[in-house]
């Protein structure tokens, strides 16, 4: 199965896109968030992984932007942090997120997390 992935950044470490094959690796590019959003409105992404903690965006903020959008609605969504907070992971959830991930996590996790929002490429 392949997939395009998009990636929103972290705050500190600057935004990064990444395209490759599920199971097969990750390619990663540079850009901006504000250019994050654009580039989902004129390419088809097959998910999208974004961190909680942004700048000038939050992660939740970029869900919820993604969920309004007509032609971006239906993209999988995984959100991960830092914060184990009940009360995000029950707002990114009302919100629309596909999955969740609480740092530290390793490959194994990831890899569950996006086996879960696409249970027929685990098989």
């Amino acid at each position: 199965m392949r997939l395009r992935l998009a990636a929103a950044p972290h705050r500190r470490r600057g935004a990064r896109q990444f395209t490759g094959t599920h199971k097969t690796g990750l390619c990663f590019r540079r850009a901006l968030i504000s250019a994050a959003l654009g580039k989902m409105r004129t390419k088809k992404y097959g998910l999208v992984i974004s961190d909680w903690n942004m700048e000038p965006m939050t992660g939740y903020d970029l869900l919820r932007e993604v969920r309004a959008s007509a032609e971006l609605s239906h993209t999988p969504f995984i959100m991960i942090t830092a914060e184990s907070k009940t009360e995000n992971i029950i707002a990114a959830r009302k919100a629309g997120v596909s999955n969740y991930i609480v740092k530290p996590f390793n490959a194994a996790t990831l890899k569950t997390k996006i086996e879960a929002v696409f249970p027929e490429a685990a098989k």
